[in-house]
């Protein structure tokens, strides 16, 4: 009887580990591997009992090569939509950018790993009001992160607060520029993604 206990105690504690490794081998990146990944989002405000309400969306597709075992080149193009209405009139203002940069991931090839990504962009933003000149914006950024794989090819992903630059100026001539340096850590600048791994 104890040896039967001692082999079924020895075979439970085989089977958890090898459970355990290949749950530990779901995903993963290796050096070559391309992926998609992306944002999709939209929230909705209004203020009660009155007729102001904003509505923002956002969609930013990316895609991403990895050069290295750590480091992943990435392209991306971004758009935002917004509209304000204050109940006498409304504003639409919609925004189109290009970027591109890298992402440095710590334990690429394990289920979770944290990244680090540094990107440049351009924006310009229109507002439909036929008063407002279109805004043109350049800047760099630097985002802590996660990516956990859930299968083989998917993956999470999300960065929590920025490190940036950004100069931004009417399209007028003889526009002067405003400069923004921003520095945030704070759960109200969480953004989550989906990643495909090819």
């Amino acid at each position: 009887m104890k040896k039967l206990l001692i082999a079924l105690a020895t075979g439970f504690i085989g089977f958890t580990n090898l459970n355990a490794q290949e749950k530990e081998a779901i995903g993963g990146f290796e050096k070559e591997d391309f992926f998609i990944t992306g944002r999709l989002s939209y929230s909705n405000s209004s203020i009660s009992d009155s007729d102001v309400s904003s509505n923002t969306f956002t969609f930013a597709p990316a895609a991403g090569y990895f050069i290295t075992e750590n480091l992943a080149l990435q392209l991306g193009l971004s758009y935002n939509s917004s509209n304000v209405d204050n109940g006498v009139t409304q504003a639409d203002a919609s925004t189109f950018g290009v970027g591109a940069g890298v992402n440095y991931f710590f334990t690429p090839a394990n289920r979770f790993s944290f990244t680090v990504g540094g990107s440049i962009f351009y924006n310009n933003t229109s507002v439909d009001d036929n008063i407002t000149p279109d805004t043109n914006a350049f800047g760099v950024v630097v985002t802590p992160g996660i990516n956990y794989f859930i299968s083989n090819s998917f993956a999470l992903n999300a960065t929590v607060g920025a490190l940036g630059f950004n100069s931004s100026s009417p399209d007028v001539d003889n526009a002067r520029s405003t400069n923004t340096f921003v520095f945030n850590m704070d759960l109200t600048t969480v953004a989550f993604g989906l990643t495909y791994k090819f």
